[in-house]
Parts: C-alpha cells; sequence; structure tokens
C-alpha cells in the first residue's frame, strides 16, 4: 500500500496506470452514480466502461476554469483541486492492486483538463442491480460468491 500513499500525497499516477481510449460524451451516459457517469468506450478494439468522476457546479473547482485573479480565491480552488487529485489517484491505485472475482479489473485511468477517468471492463449485463431486476429467479448469494 505504499505505492497507494505515495501516488495519493503526490497526486500522480503510475506510468502503468495510464490509458489510452476513445469515448463520446455527445450522447446519454450509460449509468449515473452519485459521484460519476459510466459511459462506454473502446479500448484495443474491445468495449469498456469509461467511469468519468462529475465534478459538481456548485463546487469552488469550477472557479478554476474562470479564474479570478482575486487573491484568496484561487488559492482555495487549488487546494480543493489538490484534495480531488490525491483522492482521484488513491482509488485508482487502490482499485488496480484488487482481486477478486467479483470485481472488475481497473484497465487504466486518465487526468486531464479537470476530468478524472478509469476504465474498467464492459459488462454486457450491466451493473448487479440491473442483472438482478432482469433475472429475479437469480440465486443472490452465488452472485455474491457465499
Amino acid at each position: 500500500m505504499a505505492l497507494r500513499r505515495i501516488c495519493g500525497r503526490q497526486g500522480l499516477l503510475p506510468r502503468s496506470l495510464q490509458i489510452s481510449f476513445s469515448y463520446n460524451r455527445s450522447g446519454t451516459t450509460s449509468y449515473r452514480g452519485g459521484s460519476a457517469d459510466v459511459w462506454m468506450g473502446e479500448h484495443q478494439g474491445r468495449d469498456v466502461a469509461v467511469k468519468v468522476l462529475r465534478v459538481f457546479p456548485a463546487s469552488k473547482l469550477d472557479k478554476i476554469a474562470r479564474v479570478s485573479f482575486r487573491s484568496g480565491s484561487v488559492k482555495i480552488c487549488i487546494d480543493e483541486l489538490i484534495v480531488i487529485v490525491q483522492r482521484f489517484c488513491k482509488e485508482a491505485v487502490t482499485w488496480k492492486l484488487l482481486h477478486h472475482p467479483n470485481v472488475l479489473s481497473l484497465l487504466g485511468a486518465t487526468m486531464a483538463n479537470c476530468q478524472f477517468v478509469m476504465v474498467s471492463e464492459w459488462m454486457i449485463n450491466g451493473n448487479i442491480n440491473e442483472f438482478i431486476e432482469a433475472h429475479q429467479d437469480a440465486n443472490r448469494y452465488e452472485l455474491v460468491g457465499i
């Protein structure tokens, strides 16, 4: 977990985690979570899930795009951005280190233009809630590995 701590503290992603992919944000999202949107994308000729963290407009982070040169407001925005970058890097490194049959593998992550993106395999049956709704007779204990 030293890698997680170092990457989080420095706000950096290891090169081995960085990934190139393509996705189209002009349409609607495939899934919306509490803090991120998931889009279908492509990486090396296969479908992938592109998780884009949502930065809420109410956050002071949006001020970075319209930098105000008043004394203190820029520092507050940059401090918030640093915390977001550190948390993102910790989450990405932690996810990459997880290995369990019921947890999707992280293929990679990227940070660019205040967009924080993680890429994993695309699950054709959707998330667990959608699968259970579509297959109400599914053995839920078996699904979680009990």
